[in-house]
C-alpha cells in the first residue's frame, strides 16, 4: 500500500528549496545555449553543410525539443512526478552532453573539414544532438512547476511567492553561456540535493481516458452542462459506499467538465505559439549566418 508522506512545513517546501531550483534553471540553460548558440556555425563550418542545411538541422532539432516538452507535461503530471521527471531526463540531458563533446572532438580546428574518420562520428553526433533535445525538452515544463509547487497557494504570502517565481525562473533561462557539460553536471547534484526537503504533489492518473470520457458524454449529451455530475464521493454518500449510479462511458464528473474546458480554451493560445516559435527559431538561425558571412 502507497502511504504519502504529509509535507513537513519546516524542512520542505519555501524560498529555501526553491532557490536550489531556480540554481538547476540557470546551470542547465547555461548547457543547452552553449550547443544552441554553436550548432549553425559547426554545422556550416565544420561539417561543411550548405546554409540551407545549416537551417534546416537547426531548426528541426529546435523542433524536436519543443514537441518534447509536450511529452514531459503528460509525463511528469500524469505518471513520474515533476521531481522523477527532472531527475530522470536530466541525466539523459548530460548523457546526451558528454556524448556531443566526445563525437566532436576530432573537429576542433575552425574552419577544418573533419577528416574521413571523423564523418564516422556523425551519427553519435546526431544522436547525441537529440539525446540533449529530448532531456532538456522534457524535464523543461517540470522544472518550472516543482519550483511553483513549493509554495502553498492557501497560505497568503506563498501564494504571492508562487506567482513571483515564475519571474525568476524566467530570467534565470535567459542568461545563458556555452559552458555546457559541467555546468549540467552541477546543476543536477543541486537538484539532487534537496530531494528529501521538496515537496511532491501526488500524480493524477492517464489524463487522456479522462478527456476522452468527457468527449463521449458531450457528444452524447449535446452540451457541457448535462456532461457533469455531482462526483464520486457524493454518490457513494447517498447510495452507501460501492455502489455508483453511471459508467464512464456516458457521465462524468464536474472537475474532469470544467478541466475539458480549460484545455480547450487554451488550445488557440498553443497554437499561435507554434507559429512565433517557428518565425523566432528561424530568424534566430539566418542571424548566425548573416553575422558569419559579415566576418
Amino acid at each position: 500500500m502507497n502511504v504519502q508522506k504529509p509535507a513537513i512545513k519546516a524542512i520542505t517546501g519555501g524560498w529555501r528549496n526553491a532557490s536550489l531550483l531556480l540554481v538547476n534553471q540557470f546551470l542547465v540553460a547555461l548547457a543547452f545555449s552553449g550547443v544552441e548558440a554553436n550548432l549553425v556555425l559547426f554545422a556550416k563550418l565544420v561539417l561543411r553543410k550548405s546554409n540551407a542545411e545549416s537551417a534546416n538541422i537547426f531548426t528541426t532539432w529546435i523542433g524536436t525539443t519543443n514537441f518534447f516538452s509536450l511529452i514531459g507535461a503528460f509525463l511528469s503530471d500524469s505518471y513520474l512526478g515533476r521531481y522523477l521527471t527532472c531527475i530522470i531526463f536530466q541525466l539523459v540531458f548530460i548523457i546526451g552532453l558528454l556524448g556531443l563533446s566526445l563525437s566532436t572532438h576530432d573537429c576542433e580546428q575552425k574552419g577544418v573539414q573533419c577528416e574521413s574518420d571523423a564523418q564516422n562520428h556523425l551519427p553519435a553526433f546526431y544522436l547525441s544532438l537529440y539525446l540533449i533535445a529530448l532531456g532538456s525538452g522534457v524535464f523543461d515544463p517540470a522544472l518550472p512547476t516543482l519550483a511553483a509547487d513549493q509554495f502553498d497557494e492557501d497560505e497568503p504570502d506563498e501564494q504571492r511567492s508562487k506567482n513571483t517565481i515564475y519571474g525568476y525562473l524566467y530570467a534565470s533561462s535567459n542568461l545563458g553561456s556555452w559552458i555546457c557539460t559541467c555546468c549540467a553536471g552541477v546543476s543536477f547534484l543541486v537538484l539532487m540535493s534537496g530531494r528529501l526537503r521538496y515537496k511532491h504533489h501526488k500524480t493524477f492518473g492517464n489524463p487522456i481516458s479522462k478527456f476522452t470520457q468527457v468527449i463521449v458524454a458531450f457528444f452524447r449529451n449535446m452540451f457541457f452542462n448535462r456532461v457533469a455530475m455531482v462526483s464520486d464521493d457524493a454518490t457513494e454518500m447517498s447510495l452507501g459506499q460501492g455502489q455508483k449510479l453511471y459508467t464512464w462511458k456516458y457521465i462524468c464528473s464536474v472537475k474532469e467538465t470544467e478541466g475539458m474546458k480549460y484545455i480547450l480554451r487554451v488550445l488557440p493560445i498553443w497554437f499561435c505559439t507554434i507559429f512565433t516559435s517557428s518565425v523566432k527559431s528561424k530568424c534566430k538561425c539566418n542571424l548566425y549566418l548573416l553575422n558569419k558571412v559579415q566576418q
